[in-house]
């Protein structure tokens, strides 16, 4: 769904409910991060911060939308993957 090793976003609107799962790793001497927002069809948002070294699971509804604003740098990872249920 998502990977990237420099500052980026992206959004999507899955069709069927599932778990998104997202990485991000770094040197030591640096400090990534990830902000989701996961928007329902009543337009209620929830934000989700995962910062490094994590692994972070989030249930995800059909038809909401997600949006990943990633922000790192040299040796920084990040990558996001739509698991459906």
């Amino acid at each position: 769904m998502f990977e990237s090793t420099e500052s980026t976003s992206c959004s999507e609107k899955p069709e069927r409910t599932g778990v998104l799962v997202v990485r991000i790793a770094a040197d030591a001497d640096q400090r990534p991060r990830a902000v989701v927002r996961i928007t329902g069809r009543d337009g209620i948002a929830t934000t989700h911060t995962v910062r490094a070294p994590a692994n972070r699971s989030i249930a995800v509804a059909a038809g909401h939308l997600i949006e990943i604003h990633y922000r790192g740098g040299a040796g920084c990872h990040c990558r996001a993957d739509w698991l459906e249920l």
